[in-house]
């Protein structure tokens, strides 16, 4: 596999793990501070997104270097 695609993979796994426990910490924070956190979660899932979209590339195209020739 592909040493950028397999970054991408890991970054995507730590996201998912970051989103996984601020879904606990939702459950337990007071209603008044959960507004914060669900924009955390929003942004953490955009950056998510981004990741999976960019490991889809990588997976079709192949890394950028490698399409250079380098």
């Amino acid at each position: 596999m592909d040493d950028m695609v397999q970054a991408q993979i890991e970054e995507v796994s730590k996201l998912l793990l970051g989103l996984w426990e601020l879904s606990i910490l939702l459950e337990s924070t007071p209603e008044s501070r959960t507004s914060r956190l669900v924009e955390v979660v929003i942004e953490e899932s955009e950056l998510l997104l981004a990741e999976m979209v960019a490991i889809a590339y990588l997976q079709r195209n192949g890394s950028p270097a490698r399409a250079s020739g380098t």
